[in-house]
């Protein structure tokens, strides 16, 4: 079934073109999640993703339903909405936020994106699909007040306050999923992955569906060098979520620990790239890597130039291109060797 999105553009407080660096970058998306009856739909999960698919914010509609994104800068956006304890399917959606002013004025324009959910389609009260059955639970008030306050601090920046909230929702409430998946993936983030590594295991035991806590744990399990273990919850993360170039990259990374699956970790990464292109020029340093330890110096050497061309140069330190560079310089004359040899 086809997402109904309603897309508009409303513009607001628009600044000409000599504006103040102040009002950079102050654009937002914002919106509203209902039901196809125009009931508002509170508590669901939306989460944006920026050009580079990488997550740029969490937002929890309110009781009107809204949600809203602030201070974004221009660009390519997708919007993701995963319900959760209700029979409604997932969305998504994409905007460009393109302000009507020089790209280095940045804007201060609203871009705003509406959901309609549509409900299941059950037969024999099963649903039709399994990838698109929601997980439900019947959430203490005490866990849920605490989970919000959680949900509250992590947008003001406060993890400490929000840690402590989210320890408390879980204290009430053990199995409370989205608590466990919350916390633990924001352990993540800050590579605190001793602590997270508990929290997500219990998560992916409570909820088999949600590919966020396997995506978060299979991580958490490469940096603390259990590659192996990883293999497992990442394969689940991206059958769950075939369209995220990263599942297939974070795949691709714990296969390549192994030299009995790189084979297999260059299909992932190559996946990657189908999905996510230029977007994911990290993904070209991973092939690059794999195809030098199997002495595929032509390969390696194009996989770098690749990174190089798709990186921008103000996403890395000029000490760091400049030894990239010499590493293709490298690659290119070790290719050149082998091919005299042959």
């Amino acid at each position: 079934m086809l997402a109904a999105v309603c897309v508009s553009i409303a513009l607001v407080s628009w600044q000409p073109w000599f504006a103040s660096p102040t009002v950079q970058n102050r654009n937002r998306v914002n919106g509203r999640v209902s039901t196809v009856d125009d009931k508002p739909i509170e508590n669901v999960r939306v989460t944006l993703l920026s050009d580079r698919l990488t997550q740029t914010g969490v937002e929890y509609t309110d009781s009107s339903g809204r949600y809203t994104f602030e201070n974004l800068s221009r660009g390519f956006y997708s919007i993701l909405v995963e319900p959760s304890g209700a029979d409604y399917e997932r969305q998504s959606a994409q905007v460009e936020v393109n302000p009507l002013t020089p790209a280095a004025q940045g804007g201060n324009e609203t871009f705003r994106i509406d959901f309609v959910l549509q409900p299941l389609v059950k037969r024999d009260g099963r649903a039709s699909s399994r990838s698109n059955i929601v997980f439900y639970q019947k959430i203490p008030d005490a866990a849920k007040k605490q989970y919000r306050r959680g949900v509250e601090a992590l947008k003001e920046g406060d993890f400490a306050t929000a840690a402590k909230s989210l320890e408390g929702a879980i204290e009430v409430f053990p199995d409370y999923y989205d608590a466990l998946e919350l916390l633990g993936t924001e352990r993540v983030k800050r590579l605190e992955y001793q602590s997270a590594l508990p929290l997500l295991t219990h998560a992916v035991e409570v909820n088999k569906d949600d590919w966020r806590s396997f995506y978060s744990l299979g991580i958490a399990l490469v940096e603390v060098k259990q590659p192996a273990e990883a293999i497992k919850p990442l394969r689940r993360a991206v059958e769950l979520n075939r369209t995220w170039a990263y599942t297939h990259m974070r795949l691709g990374i714990a296969l390549a620990q192994t030299e009995a699956t790189r084979d297999e970790a260059i299909q992932a990464l190559k996946e990657a790239l189908k999905i996510g292109g230029d977007r994911v020029p990290e993904v070209f340093l991973h092939l690059a890597a794999i195809y030098n330890k199997s002495r595929q110096y032509e390969e390696a050497a194009l996989a770098l130039e690749s990174y190089l061309r798709a990186s921008r140069k103000t996403d890395q330190r000029p000490d760091d291109r400049e030894y990239y560079e010499k590493q293709l310089e490298q690659l290119r004359q070790k290719a050149a060797a082998a091919q005299k040899k042959d």
